[in-house]
């Protein structure tokens, strides 16, 4: 075995040139010896130690087995006991040592107070055996009167029972659990009674909570009902005049109801007077149906009698051979117009029209000849003139254009283009073909010129300048002047 030399012995072997001792090993030397003076001496080098390792080992490691923290604990500091480590090292673990040294007491001194509880309850359980051996005494009979009172006690539970069986008739346990006890009473059957009236009881106290909540449940449910029931009744009392002081009694007996046996009475006085209310408010309706119909046809006269009006006031504003308008229409119309143009300074052209030679027309085929051609010429002018522009029959063979917004030149260039039309037209009678034509006035409105009266006399004479020219024409009225 090689010997050891201690660390500073190699240190001073160093210093001293020794050739064996290297650098690195004189410096390892010098470090273990601090280390070493540091920690103190290791556990392993007394006998005490070896011996301290040894009953932690196997001796408080099977105490300690059931709590896993403090096990763990000592496995530390046996192992760093073992491994060499200085005291300074594991001063901590002593220290957690010494706490499980303090458990490892109350442990025991727990198992000495639990041993000791043992045995007080052995020794009561024998004392108890021992004296229920004994031979108990004699036992007496009850008086008169005990036997009266558990009598009529008896009489009372099984009227008790009655009533909480009719009580609890919605649940079938206490009904049956009613019946067993009655009979369990009569035959005298006193052994497990007092349990059973006391399982029954408690039963039958949930069920009158449970009854208890529904009746108050029905209670609110009745209240909200009436609550509803007057509202209804109120809103129905203001939209039915009729019927207020009938409604009004029966809110007043709503609002006095306070039980609950009240309220089929109630109820089949408000189903009396609803339907009393409905037959009443069915004759209301066939009534106001009746009225409606009523209304119906009036509105139907109404507007019939409107219809047959406006026809007679177009009649009366319509030429009844032409259909165009007729002299009281075209006055009306032209005083419009005229006020109208001139407000707005807009130009106006009016146009007069008469059938030449119509007198023989009539006096030749007839009137009915006559007639027709009156009829063609108007329907021809009819189909040439815009929306805004107005036709009228000024009386006999003369007929008047009245052009809103058109200047003179071409009011008279829509004339002309009329009388071509005209001219063109052929009529059948009999064996011969007739052949019309017809003169035409054209005015307009000017400075001097404002007026129906003035406009119309402007047209006339034009007119006439074309009847005196030859007929069959169209002359302008600023031409005449």
């Amino acid at each position: 075995m090689k010997k050891e030399h201690h660390p500073l012995q190699v240190a001073l072997d160093y210093i001293s040139g020794h050739k064996n001792i290297k650098p690195d090993q004189a410096r390892k030397a010098v470090r273990n010896a601090m280390f070493k003076e540091a920690l103190g001496p290791g556990p392993m080098d007394a006998s005490l130690e070896r011996s301290l390792i040894n009953l932690l080992d196997k001796g408080v490691r099977g105490l300690v087995a059931s709590d896993k923290n403090r096990s763990e604990i000592l496995d530390q500091l046996i192992g760093g006991l073992r491994k060499g480590r200085g005291q300074k090292e594991i001063a901590w673990l002593v220290e957690e040592l010494r706490l499980v040294a303090g458990w490892l007491r109350r442990q025991c001194d727990e198992q000495s107070d639990l041993h000791r509880r043992l045995e007080h309850t052995q020794e009561a359980l024998r004392t108890a055996q021992s004296t229920a051996l004994e031979v108990p005494p004699p036992v007496q009979e009850p008086s008169p009167d005990t036997v009266e009172l558990l009598s009529n006690t008896l009489s009372g539970i099984a009227a008790l029972l009655n009533a909480m069986s009719v009580l609890g008739a919605s649940d079938p346990w206490m009904v049956e659990e009613s019946e067993k006890l009655l009979a369990q009473i009569q035959e005298s059957l006193f052994d497990d009674l007092g349990a059973n009236l006391n399982t029954f009881g408690q039963r039958a106290e949930r069920v009158g909570k449970t009854l208890a909540e529904e009746r108050k449940k029905e209670r609110e449910a009745v209240a909200l009902l009436v609550n509803d029931l007057m509202e209804r009744l109120l809103s129905l009392r203001h939209s039915t005049g009729g019927f207020s002081d009938r409604i009004s009694g029966s809110i007043d007996r709503i609002r006095g109801t306070n039980k609950l046996t009240d309220l089929e009475q109630v109820r089949t006085t408000l189903i009396r007077e609803a339907e009393g209310i409905q037959e009443e408010t069915q004759l209301v309706r066939s009534e106001l149906s009746r009225a409606r119909q009523e209304l119906h046809d009036a509105r139907s006269k109404m507007d019939q009698l409107s219809e047959e009006l406006n026809q007679a006031r177009s009649e009366s504003l319509t030429d009844g051979l032409t259909g165009v308008a007729n002299r009281r229409a075209l006055d009306n119309y032209l005083e419009r117009e005229v006020a109208r143009s001139i407000r707005n300074q807009e130009p106006l052209s009016l146009v007069l029209i008469d059938l030449d030679h119509f007198k023989k027309v009539n006096d030749n085929y007839g009137h009915p000849v006559g007639d027709k051609v009156l009829q063609v010429v108007s329907d021809r002018v009819k189909r040439s003139l815009r929306k805004s522009d107005f036709l009228g029959r000024y009386g006999g063979e003369e007929f008047v254009l009245v052009l809103p917004t058109t200047n003179l030149e071409d009011a008279g260039s829509f004339a002309e283009k009329i009388r071509l039309e005209i001219a063109a037209l052929r009529f059948k009678t009999g064996a011969q073909t007739l052949q019309v034509s017809a003169s035409f006035g054209v005015g307009c409105l000017t400075k001097e010129i404002n007026s129906v009266v003035a406009l119309t006399e402007y047209a006339d004479e034009a007119l006439y300048a074309a009847k005196e020219g030859g007929r069959n024409r169209v002359v302008l009225a600023s031409k005449t002047h």
